[in-house]
């Protein structure tokens, strides 16, 4: 396991206090963008902190496809 990395919620919670916490997504520049994916990228994996059903069901909850971590049969 990647015991170095941070926490997946710990990076984010990093990364949201540098950009600043009132930011909204939409105001978001290319930069935070960039650093938001590149800092959960090298993150800890999110599925040793949460069951990988549960993060399935909540992306199609949340984002209406289905996620292309499931065996397709």
């Amino acid at each position: 396991m990647d015991t170095d990395l941070r926490k997946p919620m710990e990076e984010l919670s990093l990364i949201c206090k540098g950009i600043g916490w009132e930011k909204r997504l939409c105001d978001l520049t290319d930069k935070d963008a960039q650093t938001l994916i590149f800092g959960l990228q090298n993150s800890r994996r999110i599925e040793g902190e949460v069951k990988l059903g549960k993060l399935e069901d909540d992306y199609y909850e949340s984002t209406g496809v289905s996620a292309k971590t499931s065996i397709p049969f």
